[in-house]
């Protein structure tokens, strides 16, 4: 049966800081790069990728050349957060960060988007892209982000939001969808978490 991989980027200064970090670019750690030449990168007829700096490189050291990049795969935009540790942004604002963690999923990051927004972002991107190529049984790879990239596994697998919170993507990792069209459309199946 095809598979759908999806490749979360490598870690960056910005994870090692654990500060948002959604639009602004960062370096990807050096030695993560490295380690990176030594995944199990599979054989695929189709590669998409955020256009970020951080997931390009991460294609490009798993040997990936020819990137279909789609703005649709980008990671949360952040708004005033981005570059902000939590910290900072409770000592400034601590109400708004109060709202943040009671409701996260309907929070709307100020002068950002919310996790709503990226989810409708993660359908366009299902609908117009990856779903003409799952009709042709084609393996297919995605290098993104971590919030992205959940979503957009949610609506395929059809995941209320709740699941968010649920599971994680590790930095340089794996994470694999089977596949399977029949009469009824088209059934996918978890394969495999944050693998190498």
């Amino acid at each position: 049966m095809p598979l759908i991989y999806f490749l979360r980027h490598i870690k960056t200064e910005a994870n090692g800081k654990n500060i948002f970090c959604g639009r602004s670019e960062s370096e990807p750690v050096p030695e993560d790069l490295e380690s990176l030449c030594s995944i199990m990168a599979p054989k695929v007829d189709e590669v998409f990728c955020s256009p970020m700096k951080r997931c390009v490189k991460t294609a490009e050291a798993a040997g990936y050349r020819d990137l279909k990049l789609r703005d649709d795969l980008k990671e949360i935009d952040f708004g005033d957060w981005e570059e902000k540790s939590f910290q900072n942004v409770s000592d400034e604002d601590p109400e708004m960060a109060k709202d943040y963690l009671s409701k996260p999923l309907l929070f709307k990051f100020p002068n950002g988007e919310s996790l709503g927004d990226v989810r409708k972002r993660s359908g366009d991107f299902l609908n117009n892209d990856l779903m003409p190529l799952v009709k042709l049984d084609k393996d297919i790879m995605i290098v993104g982000h971590s919030g992205s990239l959940r979503l957009l596994i949610m609506e395929i697998m059809g995941l209320d939001d709740n699941f968010f919170w649920k599971f994680s993507l590790d930095p340089a990792k794996l994470t694999t969808l089977q596949y399977d069209n029949h009469s009824g459309g088209t059934s996918f199946f978890i394969k495999g978490m944050n693998t190498t």
